[in-house]
């Protein structure tokens, strides 16, 4: 609706181009824009990524991985491309770092945490890849971090007496 003092709408107009919604899925979870005309979507329930190409009339999508099956994993949570170009993704359920050197089209597990599900991931100057996660089952607020893409990684405890907290800014 427009603005009490002016004609123009408040917001502007928007064409829905195209609607993802696969069998068994309800939400997406998390996006990521690999180039123009390509994205990778994580969802939530089943724990899927789906790359996205887009089209002139349409978005054509394509099952990457099945990531209940192949892990057990419930959402996939974030993705990070790294400074040395590998993607990151991590999910819930349990709470997995994913990695991957081909743009998405193959992924490999290469963390997990003793903690239900991770709440963010961001890669710091340094090159250190930072994950954060939600206080559950380790009964810690803590963060995972790596210096070398989780080929190797360690937890960082960032607190365990406060009330159940999620790490999410890193």
């Amino acid at each position: 609706t427009p603005d009490a003092d002016s004609t123009e709408p408040r917001f502007p107009a928007v064409e829905v181009f195209d609607v993802f919604e696969p069998d068994g899925e309800s939400n997406v979870r998390s996006s990521f824009k690999l180039a123009d005309g390509l994205v990778l979507v994580g969802t939530e329930e089943t724990g899927d990524i789906y790359a996205g190409r887009v089209d002139p009339d349409r978005v054509r999508w394509v099952k990457v991985i099945d990531g209940g099956d192949t892990w057990g994993i419930q959402d996939v949570r974030n993705f990070l491309r790294a400074d040395d170009g590998r993607l990151f993704a991590t999910t819930s359920e349990p709470a997995l770092v994913l990695r991957s050197a081909d743009d998405g089209t193959t992924w490999e597990k290469v963390g997990e945490a003793e903690a239900s599900r991770t709440v963010a991931l961001e890669q710091l100057d340094s090159g250190e890849i930072l994950v954060g996660l939600r206080r559950s089952e380790n009964d810690r607020i803590s963060v995972l971090r790596s210096g070398d893409g989780f080929d190797t990684f360690e937890t960082i405890v960032v607190d365990d007496e406060l009330p159940r907290q999620n790490t999410t800014c890193l």
